[in-house]
C-alpha cells in the first residue's frame, strides 16, 4: 500500500479522534495510540499536544482514564509530550 496524503489539519483530526476513542474506553488500542502520538509528535501542533495533555489530566482526575495499565500509559504519554515540548522550547531559545 502506498502513502496517503492528507493535510496537517486532517491528520490532526484523525489523531485526536483515535486518542479520544481510546481514552477511558478500556480498549486494547491504548498503547498503539500512545505510540502513534509519540511517533508523530513532530508533525502535531503545540496546541494539539497541549490539548492531549489536558484531556489526559482531566480523565485521570475524574477516574475515567481506563484500567490501571491504561492510566499508566496515558501518564507516560503526557510526560513524554511535556518533555518534548520543553525540548522544543529550549531549541527555540538557543536560536
Amino acid at each position: 500500500m502506498g502513502e496517503i496524503k492528507v493535510s496537517n489539519k486532517d491528520f490532526e483530526t484523525l489523531i485526536i479522534c483515535a486518542f479520544r476513542y481510546a481514552l477511558g474506553r478500556r480498549t486494547y488500542v491504548v498503547e498503539e495510540v500512545c505510540d502513534l502520538i509519540l511517533y508523530c509528535k513532530e508533525d502535531l501542533s503545540k496546541w494539539m499536544l497541549v490539548k492531549i495533555q489536558a484531556e489526559i489530566a482531566f480523565a485521570i482526575d475524574r477516574g475515567e482514564a481506563g484500567m490501571r495499565m491504561d492510566e499508566k500509559a496515558w501518564v507516560m504519554l503526557s510526560r513524554d509530550i511535556g518533555s518534548y515540548l520543553d525540548s522544543r522550547e529550549e531549541l527555540k531559545n538557543e536560536n
